[in-house]
């Protein structure tokens, strides 16, 4: 984990208050199920007190904007009134004006179209027709359709005059959706979707989520252009905007029911459930095993699978994994449970509300092998409805991908080619010596990347059979275990938590769901009691390594010599870099994992040292999480602070550090 920290002192002591008035996981969750039960049992007074909470924000918008154009306009007129000419006064109205321009151009917010080719109705007319007839049944209208490469179908209304509304609305389907799913199907999906557009409850929606959009956007305007205006505006939305949130989540998940409605209403009961579960099956298997299977291309392919989309499309046609497996899958997503964070509710309540959960709650041979079963050929959404267009549609999905995931495929070869360089070493070193648990360890790191987790199985057992205390081999013998239906796999959980704090959340949802998967909740209930309690503490890990500063306690970095090293092999690479200072923040939570602070002295614009640090963020590997600060001229106090720790400086471009070894080997990740 990395993260750029600010180095604004007066902004980070306001966002250090105002973390103070922020909701807590419980109490937001709290919030949300309060406001659900608030909108079952009186909609009116929800929608009252939903709109009082927006009146409130516009009310604090409006009364600071208006206060302060009162202020310039009564200056204004006195000096006019009063026929003199003050040059501090003109100052001050030239500081207000500015402020005041700031925030209005904040509240102004310009949404970009969403990205995908756009459908013309000549192109694909069984898809308008389709489209027609849903808009006059559900009365709503669709302006522009387009097609993109996601497992997803949304609509989203773009404002073209701001916060004042006037909307374009946007239907965007997923090609790969539209091909995992039959006419019949994809026919609930659109109606579902059309359904949020329908009788205009959702522009209130829109209105409801936009004010978020549109607070965070004020607030991110005035960080940067005005300390003071941040503070004013921060400290209030800290208090509101989370506790808005919450509320409002309860009507998105109303809505999506409301969809539901629409589209069994329109398509058909069947059809609703059956998409809702396949689009959660195939999805998964499409992000599991498709995608996998493609990127794992890389080991022999120098460059990008040409028309990629042209499997894509073929792999989702079926379910073609084994029964057992598609069972597991289904019980899983059948057993989630939703929370007060979610826009969504789970797919059991959705089938649930719809009647239909007993289709699917106990899963028989018959029922596996129907949702397993391939669309006959021409049969599949895809083919339906976008026709002639799917040909092209397939080239230019395809084309942009490849020009997209380019850089990342280059490196990605590059790095199976590594792993196979270092598999053959790790091979000649046990022919040679035991291995070390590191070693071991890289060793399965390597496998998986390159075969899949399953492959890791031997490697990790035999990792535990000659070193029982390993945390890492403990967790994952002991999931794979718990995921074949063994018992025994849980002491190794156990184990591999009270080893390495990190692993308490995964270690605890393994558990938990093995045990309510077999009506064992009283015992799960217990597990999910220490998760409360690793939730609360990562929060509070979280929230002391987001940044660094003057305040904080600042220590030796303690990095091995191999890393000072390998900083200097690349610093030099990135002339704008004058030089690199390391050191280590003191934490009071998961204090096994430490937490770096990389300080520059950087050549540029603000833009270009923000860029920099972005790449160093997404590039460099070390050993720890990290922050990155550029010593800008607001930050001298914590520059000072940190050339007073011992050994802090690791790089001088005007003294390069002489190595002795030829070169540096980083581990892996």
């Amino acid at each position: 984990m990395a993260t750029i920290s600010s180095s604004n002192p007066f902004a980070e002591g306001v966002e250090r208050f105002c973390s103070r008035l922020v909701l807590t996981d419980e109490k937001f969750e709290e919030m949300s199920a309060q406001a659900a039960r608030d909108l079952r049992q009186n909609k009116a007074a929800y929608f009252r007190r939903v709109l009082m909470m927006a009146a409130m924000g516009y009310g604090y918008i409006t009364f600071i904007v208006g206060s302060m154009v009162a202020f310039v306009a009564a200056i204004a007129i006195a000096m006019w009134n009063g026929h003199f000419f003050n040059i501090g006064l003109v100052k001050i109205l030239l500081v207000f004006g500015i402020f005041v321009f700031g925030m209005v151009r904040a509240l102004w917010i310009k949404t970009p179209p969403p990205v995908g080719i756009k459908l013309e109705r000549d192109e694909a007319p069984a898809l308008f027709q389709l489209i027609d007839k849903f808009k006059s049944e559900l009365n709503t209208s669709v302006d522009v359709v387009m097609i993109n490469d996601d497992f997803n179908a949304f609509v989203t209304q773009i404002p073209k005059l701001g916060f004042l509304g006037l909307h374009t609305n946007y239907l965007v389907l997923g090609l790969p959706l539209m091909a995992a799913l039959n006419a019949n199907q994809f026919s609930a999906v659109l109606a579902h979707e059309l359904g949020h557009l329908s009788g205009n409850h959702s522009k209130r929606a829109a209105w409801v989520y936009g004010l978020r959009a549109r607070w965070s956007q004020l607030l991110i305007t005035m960080r940067h252009e005005s300390p003071v205006a941040f503070a004013v505006f921060y400290v209030f939305f800290s208090w509101l905007a989370p506790r808005f949130n919450a509320y409002t989540m309860a009507l998105a998940r109303s809505h999506e029911l409301d969809a539901d409605k629409d589209a069994q209403r329109i398509a058909g009961e069947a059809n609703m459930a059956s998409s809702l579960v396949l689009v959660r099956l195939k999805g998964r298997y499409l992000d599991e095993v498709v995608w996998a299977d493609v990127v794992r291309e890389a080991i022999d392919r120098s460059k990008p699978t040409e028309r990629v989309f042209d499997g894509i499309t073929e792999s989702l046609r079926g379910l073609p994994i084994e029964n057992s497996k598609a069972e597991d899958w289904l019980k899983r997503a059948l057993k989630e449970k939703g929370s007060g964070m979610d826009t969504h509710p789970s797919l059991c309540e959705r089938l649930d509300a719809g009647s239909c959960l007993h289709y699917y709650e106990h899963s028989s041979p018959e029922l596996i092998e129907q949702l397993k079963s391939p669309i006959p050929p021409g049969e599949t959404a895809a083919e339906v409805f976008l026709g002639r267009a799917l040909p092209t549609c397939i080239d230019k999905l395809s084309s942009q991908w490849t020009e997209n995931i380019a850089g990342f495929w280059t490196d990605k070869h590059e790095f199976f080619k590594s792993a196979k360089e270092r598999l053959l070493e790790l091979d000649a070193k046990a022919e040679a010596e035991e291995l070390t648990v590191e070693d071991w360890k890289e060793k399965a790191y390597y496998v998986g990347e390159m075969q899949g987790f399953d492959a890791c199985r031997p490697i990790f057992e035999e990792i535990l059979s000659r070193f029982p205390n390993d945390p890492a081999a403990n967790y994952a013998v002991g999931s794979l275990m718990v995921d074949d239906g063994n018992e025994e796999g849980i002491v190794l959980l156990e184990k591999a938590m009270a080893m390495r704090m990190s692993l308490v959340s995964d270690c605890v949802s393994k558990i938990s769901n093995f045990l309510e998967e077999r009506g064992r909740k009283a015992e799960a209930d217990k597990y999910e009691s220490k998760l409360s309690a690793f939730k609360k503490e990562s929060e509070r890990a979280e929230k002391e390594r987001n940044g660094v500063t003057v305040y904080d306690e600042l220590l030796p970095h303690e990095l091995a010599e191999s890393w000072i090293d390998f900083m200097n092999e690349v610093f030099p690479l990135l002339p704008a870099i004058e030089a690199a200072y390391v050191v280590r923040k003191e934490v009071h939570y998961f204090t096994d994992y430490p937490y770096l602070v990389l300080a520059l002295d950087v050549k540029g614009s603000a833009e270009d040292k923000l860029a920099l640090a972005r790449w160093l963020i997404g590039n460099l590997n070390l050993p720890h999480a990290f922050c990155v600060i550029t010593f800008d001229g607001d930050a001298k106090k914590l520059k000072q602070r940190v050339l007073a720790v011992d050994n802090s400086q690791v790089y001088d471009k005007k003294f390069p550090r002489i190595k002795e070894k030829e070169t540096v080997q980083t581990p892996a990740p």
